[in-house]
């Protein structure tokens, strides 16, 4: 009797192929969109010492993307501050900002979502401040 040797991995390769075809339909039925109803435009203005009329608005996109600008007080410009966000399932929601006007960063921010309000639990103090940083959704 002879026996190919391929016909013995041929069911490996087939369980293989089913595999990755199934990973590739579950990605392409995935949608980046927002299913939580977090996406929103969320503002604030938050006392800072060193900038007491400093106004926040926090927009999370649907797909994710999230745009941060600050305005501090009188003519300074608008800083502008992009990235991502994400929804975890204990109502925290993580915004990684990694670009500012143009340039890499890197900003952290956690907050306490909180029904329509995002509390910030986990940031850094040097740029945001002591103070409580609160961001009330607008839209």
């Amino acid at each position: 009797m002879v026996t190919d040797s391929n016909q013995a991995s041929r069911p490996t390769w087939v369980i293989m192929i089913a595999v990755a075809l199934v990973a590739i339909a579950s990605i392409a039925t995935c949608s980046s969109e927002d299913r939580t109803g977090i996406a929103g435009l969320y503002t604030s203005k938050p006392p800072a010492a060193d900038e007491p009329d400093r106004f926040i608005t926090l927009d999370l996109e649907p797909n994710h993307v999230a745009e941060m600008r600050i305005a501090g007080p009188g003519e300074a410009p608008v800083v502008v501050k992009r990235g991502i966000w994400m929804a975890h399932a204990d109502e925290r929601v993580r915004v990684i900002l990694s670009d500012q006007d143009g340039r890499p960063i890197r900003d952290d921010i956690t907050f306490h979502l909180e029904k329509k309000i995002l509390r910030a639990i986990i940031y850094d103090e040097q740029i945001y401040g002591k103070t409580d940083l609160i961001l009330k959704r607008r839209k």
